[in-house]
């Protein structure tokens, strides 16, 4: 069996997430490592409080997946805690919808743009108030900044 053409492959974050078999331990290696790098801003490291950020009535907790508003825990699906870190721990930066997609998901298939448009109304709807998110028409979305805010 030659893998040995595709042992850096799994590195990148375009890989696929299939594996045919056979495959060799370190093909799967590579791709647990992958996955762990994705994955390191929410691992146990971030539990301290450093990484806790505090925007307007919501603190986030990336260590717990946790938002709290207002003393009251939001409870959002780990994709949507994601966009909405990517979003209010970045606040004023505008965002495409393939930027967001592609900070969770390794690939990017045509049409999967919208699905953020989903989310980001289930999240809008989950937080009680629209104005955390503020849609940039033909760009994308951003957390306004703090001191632009009404």
């Amino acid at each position: 069996m030659q893998t040995h053409y595709i042992w850096g492959a799994p590195e990148s974050s375009a890989y696929p997430q299939n594996m045919v078999k056979p495959f060799s331990l370190k093909e799967l290696a590579a791709r647990i490592r992958a996955v762990l790098r994705r994955f390191a801003d929410c691992g146990p490291e971030a539990t301290n409080d450093e990484h806790i950020v505090t925007y307007r009535d919501l603190t986030l907790d990336p260590g717990k997946i946790l938002i709290v508003r207002n003393g009251i825990r939001i409870r959002l699906t780990f994709t949507q805690f994601q966009i909405v870190w990517k979003l209010i721990s970045n606040p004023g930066r505008v965002f495409s919808r393939i930027d967001l997609l592609l900070s969770f998901q390794e690939q990017a298939f045509e049409g999967y743009e919208r699905t953020i448009d989903v989310h980001v109304k289930n999240i809008r709807k989950a937080l009680g108030a629209p104005d955390y998110i503020e849609t940039v028409y033909g760009a994308g979305y951003r957390a306004p900044e703090e001191d632009a805010i009404q």
